[in-house]
Formats: C-alpha cells, structure tokens, sequence
C-alpha cells in the first residue's frame, strides 16, 4: 500500500501483493533476487547502476510464494526501508537519526542515497566503530539505552528470532537469519 504509483507492477503477479516487510526483512520474498549469484536478475549489482531502485525490485520476476526460500537480498531491505519512510512520513535517514541515533548520542552517521531519493537501507551506512558499539550494546541491554527505552523489547526479541533457514540441507549450525540479523551460535 506505500507503493501506488509501482501498483501496477506489483498486480501482474497476484503473488507480490502477499510480500509483507517481515519476508523482506527475513530475506524469503519470492522475488528472483540473490545477491550470491551473479546471474540472478535481482542481484544488487544489477541494481545500483538504475535510475530507479524501486521499480528494478517490482519488476523482478517470482520464484515461488513468500515465506518460502531463503536467499540474501539486498533490494528487499531498500524496498523495505522505504515503505517504513513512506508509513512515517519523513526520509528514514531523518527518522533514524531522531528515533535512534540522538537517544543513542550517535552523530555524524551518512547514508548512501540511491537514485529518486531512496535511502540504501540494504547497505553502504557509513557508522563510526563507537555508535556500533552502542547499537551492539543496545540490543544487548533488550532496547534500553541509559534507562531509557529506544526500541520495544517486544521487537528486539522478535527480530532475534531464527525466521528464515539459510542451508536448507541443514548442514550449518550457523542455518538461520532473523529480522535483518545473521543468526550465529
């Protein structure tokens, strides 16, 4: 619903309208994208040189139905980024630096901005080691920084979840990926 001007792309596969953000996030939409095969027409390196990010990620052809694979998908995250800016109301970069980084007394962060004003949300956040610090010391202390709550406990235990299994075959003990996070023993 964030996306009425890509809509039409979305209904010419009646399965893209069933992509919520979590399979986005957990890296199991349906959409032919893996950035681990370079012959994937999703693959993020097919997708910087566009003018228009977004509509590169609608147009990309389905596999199967969300949910139902894995595969890392950096085209997701930009497209999830922008629906979260899009339900806000203000560029993510803006709604991060108030939601997140002031609290966290993070400053001087940069963001890659793609083409059209798009925030790369999949990638390319230019952090000092320190605000990764207290971004890593934040989801350890379950959302809260200095007494303050930043981000909902409810949250953090959920994108902690394992979602989505990476190696099918069941081989790796490191198998699983969660909200935007690599699940590792």
């Amino acid at each position: 619903p964030h996306f009425p001007e890509l809509r039409p792309l979305a209904y010419a596969d009646a399965r893209k309208n069933k992509i919520t953000v979590e399979d986005l996030l957990t890296m199991s939409s349906l959409l032919e994208c893996d950035d681990e095969d370079q012959n994937s027409r999703g693959n993020e390196e097919r997708m910087y040189p566009r003018d228009d990010w977004l509509r590169f990620v609608f147009t990309l052809p389905s596999q199967q139905a969300p949910g139902q694979a894995w595969s890392y998908c950096t085209a997701g995250i930009v497209v999830a980024g922008e629906a979260v800016a899009r339900a806000v109301g203000t560029p993510l970069p803006e709604f991060a630096r108030k939601a997140l980084f002031e609290p966290l007394g993070i400053a001087g962060e940069r963001w890659q901005a793609a083409p059209r004003g798009v925030t790369d949300a999949g990638g390319h956040l230019h952090l000092t080691l320190s605000a990764m610090l207290k971004l890593g010391e934040l989801m350890r202390l379950r959302g809260v920084w200095q007494g303050q709550r930043i981000v909902g406990d409810e949250w953090i235990a959920r994108s902690l979840e394992p979602m989505s299994r990476v190696d099918p075959s069941g081989r790796s003990s490191a198998a699983w990926y969660g909200l935007g996070w690599w699940l590792e023993p």
